[in-house]
């Protein structure tokens, strides 16, 4: 793409990538900030093209002694960023970002992503592979959430994360935690959190986790403990938590509110069978 094809925040993009520095589009190309009052949707960033950041990142910039990345706050990309199956060797962050479509990421591996704070339609990362961490914080995913059989070498760190829509995780491997501390996973009478043979290097952080729906947890393995402490798991009528042939240093879930609807429990804590006295209920 020519650069006089180019609007005047996608140059700027262009010449901040080669750089590795920061791009806010709200405060460099007059748009309003988003209140605060986080994750409000009315006021969407300028319009980024997903065909200009997919050329950007599949390109070989070549600026001499500077490291390339793509970091964008507050803007609104437009079309589908398709990266299926690329290799980013390039931080990629998109900070306080709305996504058209859902971004495409099957078989890619990158060296980091960042999407903290954005919101997006659902997420298609099957197979993903990422060098460092995979961070979601504050991230807003109004359908399924796909990192089936992903492999991060660092944490997915998702705290507060809001999806509505099936989260699956399923024989995906972190070589460090997944933190879902006070996330709310939304799918009524279906999988919440969907994450059988889930291989974890330390923890599962599920403190506070709010959760509508079924946590499939079957055959997780993880080198520290699994916390669902103060936990809210809700599925009445069906299954809400299924734990059996999980594998752990401890379980907890203290002060978690009653299990609404069935548990099926079975795993081995430090060796010995998980702690007694789980709350359930019909």
């Amino acid at each position: 793409m020519e650069i006089a094809d180019l609007t005047p925040l996608e140059s700027r993009i262009r010449h901040t990538f080669a750089l590795g520095e920061p791009v806010d589009a709200r405060q460099e190309h007059g748009a309003p900030n988003r209140p605060d009052d986080q994750h409000h949707p009315n006021t969407p960033g300028p319009p980024v093209r997903a065909t200009v950041l997919r050329g950007l990142l599949l390109s070989r910039p070549a600026e001499e002694g500077e490291i390339p990345a793509l970091r964008l706050t507050g803007a609104t990309v437009t079309g589908q960023l398709d990266l299926a199956f690329a290799e980013i060797p390039y931080p990629l962050r998109f900070a306080d970002c709305d996504f058209e479509h859902a971004p495409d990421l099957r078989g890619a591996r990158l060296r980091q992503l960042d999407l903290h704070a954005s919101r997006l339609p659902a997420l298609t990362a099957t197979g993903l592979r990422v060098e460092g961490d995979l961070l979601l914080a504050d991230c807003r995913v109004s359908g399924p959430l796909r990192l089936g059989h992903a492999r991060v070498e660092g944490n997915i760190s998702a705290p507060r994360l809001v999806a509505h829509g099936e989260v699956i995780l399923e024989a995906a491997q972190i070589a460090c935690a997944l933190d879902l501390e006070d996330a709310l996973l939304h799918n009524p009478g279906g999988l919440a959190l969907n994450a059988p043979s889930l291989s974890l290097g330390t923890i599962l952080n599920a403190g506070g986790l709010n959760a509508d729906g079924r946590v499939r947890l079957t055959g997780t393995r993880a080198g520290g403990w699994i916390s669902f402490i103060e936990a809210r798991l809700h599925n009445p009528g069906g299954g809400a938590l299924g734990i059996s042939s999980c594998e752990a240093r401890q379980l907890s879930l203290r002060n978690a509110e009653p299990i609404k609807g069935d548990a099926h429990y079975g795993a081995r804590t430090g060796g010995h069978p998980a702690l007694p006295g789980v709350a359930e209920s019909g």
